[in-house]
């Protein structure tokens, strides 16, 4: 079996076919499954609020699940937790920073996704859940000079294409349902995330 790619004008070609709260759907499972990135550079580094993370990304899977935000909410949510993405030139550094970026940040765009009718937002969330496992497989190799081979080398890690695997898995079973209820795909998508997220880089690893 060939190994999978992401490739993000084919993502958006499909997220594009399915109704804005199905990406959403899409993208909080990608935010979930990086979320305890996030927690992990907290509690190290003293920084951040993941509880106000956690509540944001709550409500966007009771409002796909039965509970609808309101349109104050839709439109606060986002920005408050952009506040949250910690800056990159933020001290004292901590090593788990870049990850907790991309955790925050693709809650950021699936909050996004849920309001704007473009599905670039989702396609980012899964983009940034990408990013994260790059980087965290190119930092296990010090001083390695990043080379398309290199690159090819980490596209094809197992962690990787697990990522890229359950994305596709996630997608086919929201296309399948396209033209139905969000809400009979939203609580298994969640649920499965959130499990998922224990290893999602790997077994007892943290990641930078």
């Amino acid at each position: 079996m060939a190994a999978l790619r992401f490739v993000e004008p084919q993502l958006r070609e499909q997220l594009d076919r399915l109704p804005k709260e199905h990406r959403a759907a899409f993208a909080a499972s990608c935010a979930e499954r990086l979320f305890p990135a996030y927690e992990r550079f907290s509690e190290e580094a003293g920084r951040g609020d993941p509880q106000t993370l956690r509540a944001a990304l709550s409500r966007l899977w009771e409002d796909l699940a039965c509970d609808p935000l309101s349109e104050l909410e839709l439109h606060a949510s986002p920005k408050n937790c952009l506040a949250l993405v910690p800056p990159e030139d933020e001290e004292p550094w901590a090593e788990s920073q870049p990850s907790a970026d991309d955790a925050a940040a693709a809650l950021v765009y699936a909050l996004e996704s849920r309001v704007k009718d473009d599905s670039q937002e989702a396609a980012w969330s899964a983009r940034r859940a990408y990013d994260a496992l790059d980087r965290f497989l190119m930092s296990d190799q010090p001083g390695v000079i990043v080379t398309a081979a290199a690159e090819h080398q980490v596209q094809e890690h197992p962690l990787v294409q697990a990522e890229l695997a359950r994305q596709r898995r996630d997608l086919d079973e929201l296309l399948a349902v396209r033209d139905g209820d969000v809400r009979e795909v939203a609580a298994r998508l969640r649920d499965r995330a959130k499990e998922e997220s224990r290893a999602f880089f790997g077994a007892a690893a943290s990641p930078r």
